[in-house]
């Protein structure tokens, strides 16, 4: 044999059963293998028993982290909501009180200007019913004529408008005269409170039994006063006339030059019975 193959023959022979390593048993390891897999559970119970399971110890850095977070940020959240409620309430309660206040001077504007509006009406009417009563008169009943014109003036007026009035009575019952009346318009030029003055637009038509005077577009000037809550009228006056004209009872034209004409017209009438 060569030496080559001695060498090996008696490293083979060096070699014992009792030297070779040692297998661990199939057993032993699956007990080591399951005995991890139990701990675990056991591991987990002590993880759960530890400090603060009975409420008593304070709670860990994490908890104290991840648990009172959101409560500390709620807290301030709800103080927030509060707060809103607060202020909404009282924006709601500013505007209830602003819509008082601008209802209460609208209704007051509202009232004033109504009762202005109303005023001005009141004084308009007296003014057609005095400018009726002065232009429409019969010849049979001239008392009653002068009793409606003074019943509708002051008092320091009712002597003027009377007299007036008065100087046409002979004139009117020679003649014969009667009169018609219609009010076209009436204007209230100024109103002061308790003093104001119109202007009323009529037509009117004298009958008699020698002509027959046509008057159209006649404008007085009428002049008021409020007196314990009435309007009276405290002046009256002529600005003009749009057309005029004298005729007979068949329509044929007469000479205004060549008759009595009574003048029942304010031309007549002082302009005002006040100072």
């Amino acid at each position: 044999m060569s030496n080559s193959t001695e060498i090996e023959e008696e490293l083979e022979s060096a070699v014992t059963p009792s030297e070779e390593p040692e297998q661990p048993e199939p057993e032993k390891v699956e007990s080591e293998k399951a005995e991890p897999e139990k701990a675990a559970p056991e591991e987990a119970a002590e993880a759960d028993a530890g400090p603060g399971q009975d409420g008593e110890d304070e709670p860990s850095e994490v908890e104290a982290a991840v648990g009172k977070a959101p409560a500390e940020k709620e807290r301030p959240r709800r103080e927030r909501r509060l707060d809103g409620r607060v202020i909404a309430a009282a924006v709601v309660l500013f505007l209830l009180t602003a819509s008082l206040v601008g209802s209460a001077f609208l209704w007051r504007a509202w009232t004033s200007s109504d009762e202005k509006l109303q005023a001005q009406q009141q004084v308009r009417t007296r003014s057609a019913e005095f400018a009726q009563a002065f232009l429409l008169y019969e010849n049979t009943d001239l008392d009653g004529w002068e009793k409606r014109l003074t019943a509708l003036a002051v008092p320091e007026y009712k002597s003027a408008i009377g007299q007036a009035v008065k100087m046409q009575f002979p004139l009117i019952t020679e003649l014969e005269a009667d009169s018609k009346v219609t009010v076209r318009e009436v204007f209230a030029n100024d109103f002061d409170g308790t003093v104001a003055k119109t202007m009323v637009v009529a037509d009117t038509q004298i009958t008699s039994k020698e002509f027959v005077r046509t008057v159209t577009g006649m404008r007085l000037l009428v002049e008021l006063n409020l007196v314990k809550g009435e309007w009276l009228v405290s002046g009256v006056g002529v600005l003009g006339i749009d057309d005029e004209s004298m005729t007979d009872d068949k329509g044929n034209a007469v000479d205004p030059e060549k008759l009595d004409v009574p003048e029942v017209s304010p031309s007549a009438v002082p302009s005002s019975g006040t100072p």
